[in-house]
């Protein structure tokens, strides 16, 4: 699977059935949620690459200690 943020081919789908979203661990990325409303309709993959990148840092700004950042609307 690729990462939706670098598109690095060996990101792995790490969801738990909990979550309104997916779960990815990029080597090159690290661990990170995306929510549903921003991952399903492929608002995420519209973006350039290097705005996926600014979206993921916003969300790890604001992602609690010990927490998995998760990239949300307002991150876009």
């Amino acid at each position: 699977m690729a990462c939706p943020v670098c598109g690095h081919p060996a990101a792995t789908d790490i969801t738990p059935h909990t979550l309104d979203g997916k779960a990815f661990r990029c080597p090159t990325c690290g661990d990170f949620d995306v929510v549903g409303s921003v991952y399903e309709p492929g608002a995420l993959k519209a973006l350039e690459p290097n705005k996926r990148g600014d979206a993921l840092d916003k969300a790890r700004l604001h992602a609690f200690l010990g927490y998995r950042p998760m990239i949300t609307t307002y991150d876009l």
